[in-house]
């Protein structure tokens, strides 16, 4: 069993507000980062990811991150005030080998309860075509995680793909569950028809 780290993983909550960044989607849900006693979880309203955090955390709140996560954060904590606010505590290494909090910002808190994306993330996926998908999805994995390798496997309604990592991946962002939504299968149709139309070809 893994020892409990003291904080979370400023990289997770990166990871989870890259992929909120890429679909521009006005509700609340998809701006917000959930953190419970085992996962973090994100979704943009088209893609969703589920990272384990190893942290002795007795929360269940969804929250938005007014500012972006500091580049030398390397840790952070999740604070409930007694007048009901919520902040972030960022923590950095210092020479002693200590991590000293050096920085605090505002949260948003969701009001509504987050959803359960169980039923999302323990689909079936199978090893077969991939159906298609919004090139944006596809950068997702670098994106979020940097340099590695994935496999991408289709949902087994083809509605959806599941990005699998490697195993270095996989151990550093706490075992991600990644997975985006697929396009219709008649898009290529429909983007030849614009292009036509464009062209002024019949």
């Amino acid at each position: 069993m893994k020892t409990k780290l003291p904080h979370i993983d400023a990289d997770l909550i990166r990871a989870a507000l890259t992929l909120i960044s890429v679909n521009d989607d006005p509700r609340m849900l998809t701006k917000v980062v959930h953190i419970n006693n085992l996962y973090i979880e994100a979704t943009n309203g088209h893609a969703l990811i589920r990272m384990k955090h190893n942290v002795e955390f007795d929360q269940d709140v969804a929250v938005q991150f007014v500012y972006s996560v500091p580049d030398e954060a390397e840790f952070l904590d999740i604070n409930i005030h007694d007048d009901g606010s919520h902040t972030v505590t960022y923590y950095r290494q210092d020479r002693d080998e200590e991590f000293r909090p050096f920085e605090k910002s505002e949260l948003v808190l969701m009001q509504e309860r987050y959803p359960d994306l169980t039923p999302l993330l323990t689909k079936s996926f199978k090893e077969e075509k991939t159906p298609l998908l919004a090139s944006h999805y596809l950068a997702l994995p670098y994106l979020m995680f940097g340099r590695g390798s994935i496999d991408i496997l289709p949902s087994e309604d083809d509605r959806s793909v599941l990005f699998a990592m490697d195993a270095l991946t996989s151990e550093i962002y706490g075992e991600p569950i990644l997975i985006a939504m697929a396009m219709e299968k008649d898009i290529h149709k429909l983007s030849q028809s614009l292009r036509d139309q464009i062209m002024g070809i019949d």
